[in-house]
């Protein structure tokens, strides 16, 4: 098993597998040093001796350890200043809606759910001498193709063919055309010009932040992450680490341009960001539209438009062709909610508020204590950068409709907040009640699951992980839906049986005869075409001819 090591806001990691359900022993959580700034090198070697000083094994020496097993390190512990909405709960937590053309997804999943499977495939084939993986906690990575083998190396990193409009935002790995899968060197974020030069002579691939690095390098990143006392340093991992890598480097390090550097393009891969605001609405757009082939496609849902995305909510309005690129998430948009368009609404409980949102306008309530709410209206391309992200400027208010009070004047520019306590977005992560914000969600999913289950002809609930529906359904006691008309899709009816068994065995009910249906329903599919269509067989090989089967 690969062990998970995820750095996280701090606030989170306390109570990150409470919230999650996921095991101790398969995560591993801390977030860097208050008040230290360490950088993805810095942070890397904090993180993975944290983790040597909390294992059973921390009395051996940190290099038996580091071999002992197979260890991924996702990068997640930054502030999310461009994506405000998840900095509280960690943008690795994102929740992400089930794919239009996918089948077997959880509507529970995050980001994190998508990430791991392919990083988990990458380790397994890693060769003997690499136990460390090291990624972005931002970003979802599709491989579309068949991974190739991991070469043989001391670091091994994986980029994709982009064009320069993309690339020179980006770090980027260059190898001359004698050698395309050693490099050459690294560059930051190099612009266009120097792109289309660096073609008359090699090839380039964009950095997609999935690097995999032997014991050997390490080590070697350890050392380069102290200064000269021993301490822990801000070191990064891409422009200083992988800046002197490689046969041509642009950093001078000896030692490290020794370390033998592979370039691996990941095929059929396709990178989505999810850093910002817009990136989120954008990357969901972008994820839900790789499958345009309507016969894929296993929902027929009822959005005006396709950029509007509401998941763990309770939403009494009707959107219109109008409404463009709106992400609601954990919250309630009753009847007396206008919204146009470019809307990030998260965290809102239970309201019967009368609020109109122009374009752009976002709306954040993250719980604090044990009755207050921290409000945050903000514009949908706001940063918060530098002194934007300390200033006291959002109010805690305790009421639910004087929170709507509130909201409305904020959304106006007409609010007097000199009565309210004023926190920083900063302060919001440090003191947010994760557990009041999931438990929120938790209820409104749990009104979503019928829902869903009611309106299955438009819904993904026959599409999604519906082993993960039933245990939810049975412990939550949720009504059942109606049953299906024998005009509904055989795969459907199929499914719906085994939805049901499952819900009637976990509930100590007999779920035989809905098993029988099933199986009825299965055989019925395989047997309809033959049955429809008759076949007289005949001989087609010669007498002497041995024909061998197996099923």
């Amino acid at each position: 098993m690969t062990k998970k090591l995820l750095s996280l806001p701090p606030n989170l990691v306390g109570c990150f597998h409470k919230i999650t359900g996921l095991p101790a022993s398969d995560y591993f959580c801390t977030s860097d040093p208050i008040g230290h700034r360490l950088g993805s090198g810095g942070g890397t070697t904090w993180i993975l001796e944290e983790c040597h000083r909390a294992s059973e094994s921390s009395a051996e020496p940190f290099e038996n350890w580091l071999a002992s097993q197979k260890r991924i390190i996702l990068h997640a512990g930054g502030q999310s200043r461009r994506l405000p909405s998840y900095a509280p709960s960690g943008k690795i937590l994102t929740p992400v809606p089930v794919f239009r053309w996918e089948r077997g997804q959880s509507i529970t999943q995050t980001l994190l759910d998508l990430q791991l499977p392919l990083y988990e495939r990458i380790m397994d084939a890693a060769p003997a001498n690499v136990h460390t993986m090291i990624v972005s906690g931002d970003v979802y990575i599709r491989a579309a193709a068949q991974l190739p083998p991991v070469p043989e190396a001391d670091v091994v990193c994986y980029g994709l063919w982009l064009d320069s409009s993309i690339a020179k935002d980006h770090g980027v790995f260059y190898s001359t055309h004698s050698a395309p899968s050693i490099l050459d060197r690294m560059l930051q974020k190099p612009s266009v010009d120097t792109l289309n030069s660096l073609l008359q002579t090699g090839y380039y691939l964009t950095d997609i932040g999935v690097w995999l690095l032997s014991d050997r390098a390490v080590e070697l990143l350890r050392r380069r992450s102290r200064d000269a006392k021993g301490a822990l340093r801000e070191y990064d991992l891409y422009s200083d680490f992988g800046c002197a890598l490689g046969t041509n480097p642009g950093v001078a390090d000896p030692e490290l341009s020794q370390l033998k550097v592979a370039i691996v393009p990941l095929p059929g891969g396709e990178f989505y960001h999810y850093g910002t605001g817009r990136e989120m609405i954008s990357s969901t757009l972008a994820v839900q539209n790789i499958v345009n082939d309507q016969r894929e496609i296993m929902h027929r849902d009822r959005k005006p438009h396709p950029s509007i995305f509401v998941q763990n909510s309770k939403a009494g309005i009707r959107f219109t062709s109008a409404n463009t690129n709106i992400w609601i998430e954990n919250s309630c948009i009753g009847a007396g909610w206008q919204l146009t368009s470019d809307h990030i609404l998260t965290g809102i409980p239970e309201n019967d508020w009368q609020l109109a949102l122009a374009p752009g306008q976002c709306i954040d309530i993250v719980p604090v204590g044990d009755d207050g709410f921290a409000v945050r209206v903000y514009g949908i391309d706001d940063k918060f950068a530098g002194e934007e992200q300390t200033r006291p400027r959002f109010p805690i208010v305790s009421d639910i409709a004087e929170t709507g009070r509130v909201i409305k004047a904020m959304l106006a520019g007409e609010a007097d907040l000199s009565a309210y306590e004023l926190i920083s977005a900063e302060r919001i992560s440090d003191i947010a009640r994760l557990d009041r914000l999931v438990d929120q969600r938790r209820r409104f999913r749990r009104a979503n699951r019928e829902a869903l289950a009611a309106n299955h002809r438009h819904s993904v609930f026959y599409q999604s992980d519906l082993r993960e529906a039933a245990t939810a359904f049975a412990n939550d006691s949720l009504k059942m839906p109606a049953p299906l008309a024998d005009d509904e899709p055989l795969i459907t009816r199929i499914s719906d049986s085994m939805f049901r068994a499952e819900v009637s065995r976990l509930t100590g009910a007999d779920p035989q005869a809905h098993e029988e249906r099933a199986f009825s329903l299965l055989r019925e599919g395989l047997t309809r075409t033959v049955l429809e269509h008759k076949e007289l067989p005949r001989r087609d090989v010669c007498s002497d001819q041995i024909v061998w089967s197996r099923s």
